[in-house]
């Protein structure tokens, strides 16, 4: 694992089993210090990825907090772009 892998946490948009939807909605509004209305578009049944980037302990923190809140949730590796690529686009070798 290199020292600066960065991590992102991607909402299935779907509630986990036997959960109750309002009760959930009510539980994410609370972590995410929002409303339930505001949540809903998070249950949508497509995948909501969280707009900011973590380390794997952060990320994995607050995935857990999203499913004991009742929703579904993982934990996704964002891949570097690597030099090489960036190279090739500006003709360098």
């Amino acid at each position: 694992m290199a020292l600066f892998d960065r991590y992102r946490v991607v909402l299935s948009g779907h509630v986990m089993p036997e959960q109750n939807r309002r009760d959930v909605l009510f539980a994410l509004a609370k972590l995410f210090n929002s409303s339930s209305q505001r949540m809903e578009s998070l249950l949508q049944g497509k995948e909501v990825t969280l707009k900011k980037e973590y380390n794997k302990d952060e990320a994995s923190k607050i995935c857990l907090a999203i499913r004991k809140a009742g929703a579904s949730c993982k934990v996704e590796k964002i891949e570097e772009v690597t030099l090489e690529i960036a190279n090739e686009i500006r003709g360098d070798e």
